[in-house]
This record gives C-alpha cells, sequence and structure tokens, in this order.
C-alpha cells in the first residue's frame, strides 16, 4: 500500500474515535478544579509521602482489570456537521504497559487500541482493516497526532487513575499544591514524553477528581474528570481497598469533541488470558493485512500482519 494512502485512510477511518480518550469538555483548559468560585482557606499541604501512600493504597490492587464500558461521543466531522455515537467497549490492561480496549458498534468491533511490554496499536476495523504500529521506547506525542491515534495506550492508564504515584526521590520533585479555589489537593510528577502528570484529588478520600498529562511547555495535553467511584472486585482478597472512576469525561484542548467513558463492574481477576495482548494473534483474528509501521525513518509503510511494529 502507497504510504500517503495508508496515512490518508487511517485518518479518514479516525472518524468515530478521534476521541476516544482525547476528548473536550467545557473549561478543559483551566487549571483549576472546579467551576465554584467560593474560597476554601487552607493550612500547609501534606507531606508528599502521606499523600502517595494513601493514593497508592487505593491502587495496590489495580495492577491487572477487567471491565465493560461504554462510550458517549460528541464530535464534529471534517464537513463540519455534528457526531453523536454510542458504542460499547470492553477494557482490559495488566500494569506496567498491556492494555486492550475493543470497542464494538451493534455486535461488531470497529476498533481495537492496545499494547504490550513492547509495541502499541490501533486498529481501524470498520472498512479496509489497517493497524498502525509502533515501538513504546520510539513513541512521541507528535508521531501519534500525525498518524490519527487517538492517545496512547499508556495515556489512557494515566487517565483512569490506576498508575501508582512515584516513590520519595523517584522520577524527579513531586510538586504538592492547594488548587486555586482550595477545594482540591493537586500534585504534579514527572511522566511521559518530558511533560508532567497533574493530578487534582479529594483532599478527604485521595480520590483523583481531575488528571491532566501535560506537554513539555506545561500546557494540557489531554485530561479527564473522574467521578462516580465504585470499589473493585479482587479475586483471594475480600478486604482490598481498590477503587476505581466509574465515569470519565475525557478532554483534549482544542478539539470539538467530548466523550463520555463509564466503567462496569470492574474485577480483578487472576485468570485473565494474554491474548487481547497479543499483536499477532489479534491480526490473524481479525483479517488485517495492512499495517502502517509509523517508527520507519523514510516514512510510515504498510506490510503484512505481524511484521508492522518490528
Amino acid at each position: 500500500m502507497n504510504p500517503a494512502h495508508s496515512r490518508h485512510t487511517c485518518r479518514h477511518a479516525f472518524t468515530l474515535a478521534a476521541v476516544l480518550a482525547a476528548a473536550v469538555c467545557t473549561g478543559c483548559a483551566r487549571q483549576s478544579g472546579g467551576d465554584d468560585p467560593g474560597m476554601i482557606a487552607r493550612g500547609p499541604v501534606p507531606e508528599y509521602a502521606v499523600v502517595a501512600g494513601a493514593y497508592n493504597a487505593r491502587v495496590a490492587r489495580l495492577e491487572r482489570l477487567r471491565a465493560n464500558t461504554s462510550l458517549v461521543i460528541h464530535a464534529k466531522s471534517s464537513e463540519g456537521k455534528r457526531l453523536n455515537e454510542q458504542v460499547e467497549a470492553n477494557l482490559q490492561f495488566v500494569l506496567p504497559r498491556s492494555v486492550a480496549l475493543r470497542i464494538d458498534k451493534v455486535g461488531q468491533t470497529v476498533f481495537y487500541l492496545g499494547s504490550n511490554d513492547e509495541r502499541y496499536w490501533w486498529m481501524d476495523l470498520t472498512d479496509n482493516k489497517i493497524a498502525m504500529v509502533g515501538i513504546h521506547e520510539k513513541a512521541t506525542a507528535e508521531k501519534a497526532a500525525a498518524f490519527g491515534l487517538p492517545v496512547h495506550p499508556l495515556d489512557l492508564l494515566e487517565l483512569l487513575g490506576v498508575i501508582p504515584m512515584p516513590g520519595v526521590g523517584e522520577g524527579g520533585a513531586p510538586v504538592v499544591e492547594w488548587s486555586r479555589d482550595g477545594r482540591r489537593l493537586g500534585i504534579t510528577t514527572d511522566q511521559r514524553w518530558g511533560g508532567s502528570r497533574r493530578i487534582f484529588m479529594d483532599p478527604e478520600t485521595y480520590d483523583p477528581m481531575r488528571i491532566e498529562l501535560l506537554d513539555g511547555m506545561g500546557n494540557v495535553a489531554v485530561a479527564a474528570a473522574l467521578s462516580r467511584y465504585q470499589s473493585v472486585d479482587v479475586d483471594g482478597d475480600a478486604r482490598a481497598r481498590a477503587r476505581i472512576a466509574g465515569r470519565l469525561d475525557i478532554e483534549a484542548p482544542g478539539r470539538e469533541t467530548t466523550v463520555i467513558m463509564s466503567v462496569y463492574d470492574p474485577e480483578n481477576s487472576g485468570h485473565m488470558k494474554q491474548t487481547p495482548f497479543d499483536l499477532e494473534a489479534l491480526l490473524r483474528a481479525y483479517g488485517v493485512k495492512d499495517v502502517v509501521d509509523i517508527d520507519r525513518d523514510d516514512g510510515p509503510r504498510a506490510s503484512g500482519p505481524g511484521r508492522g511494529g518490528k
């Protein structure tokens, strides 16, 4: 397949999924948490070790998870028409790098966002069945945007609020501060691609209320408002304190798109299969023949199944 044709086809097929984890909602670019102008007087912020300890206690048993999800998508097409879609999805992940988000429409899988320890991918299964494949170590935000990836799978994990905070002395010097209105506790830590992760949380429960991924210039690249927290069933550990948001309003400044992601019946199962994270098996199962290697120095190339990310 011609590289230029591959890129055009991938972008054209991106209409439904351009928003999957990079959507906008009103006021997403603001850096404070909340719309209420009322101020709350606060004393000194708690020590980072205290906050990280409480936060990590919640995510301690979220190292693996599967859940049914739904996506409500409001977007604008390239012709300027409003698009409203509702799709079903299935989410699975195993930290630190295995992610599988299968998106179904009317009982048929139409998109697949995934990754494993080495590679990440975005499959469009609507028409010509194309997969875009890259290597984690070569990934950049610019490259993902150029080829129409909705979000890097590891960014999705960040937005879900399941990644532990680094320990004291790991990954730079975290910043702890109150939001401008004093209602939320903000923590800023280093993030991939030279940017940072900023989490605004409830100061009583330490549940994230908003998570922002910032670029190297400090601008919000993608963010999510998290709500409706629920307990996660953990195999063999009835006393687990794991909790995850039941709703994410996902946003990216500059896109007239909104995605509401709902998470249902999450569970940490010790019997998760590895097939959802097996690229070659997925390419065969979905009959994908065109694989775009987005890491080639001389531009993207299409190849046969299993050769795209090598």
